[in-house]
């Protein structure tokens, strides 16, 4: 019963190590870039891109 207690966090704080994307960034100091490596919510804690400009919606300001 430990036994299969302590494999049931041990595998629980392996998915949470992972899905924060420690094992990429470990991977990433001794020179291993696995793709399997990086967490899958990586895309969504990044910042969004820049918004594009939409040509013809430049602010028309006055003469200098």
């Amino acid at each position: 019963m430990q036994l299969l207690v302590m494999t049931l966090i041990l595998g629980t704080v392996a998915v949470c190590a992972w899905l924060f994307g420690i094992f990429a960034t470990v991977g990433g100091w001794v020179g291993i870039h696995w793709e399997w490596l990086h967490s899958p919510l990586l895309p969504l804690l990044q910042p969004p891109p820049p918004p594009v400009p939409v040509p013809g919606s430049e602010l028309v300001t006055g003469p200098r």
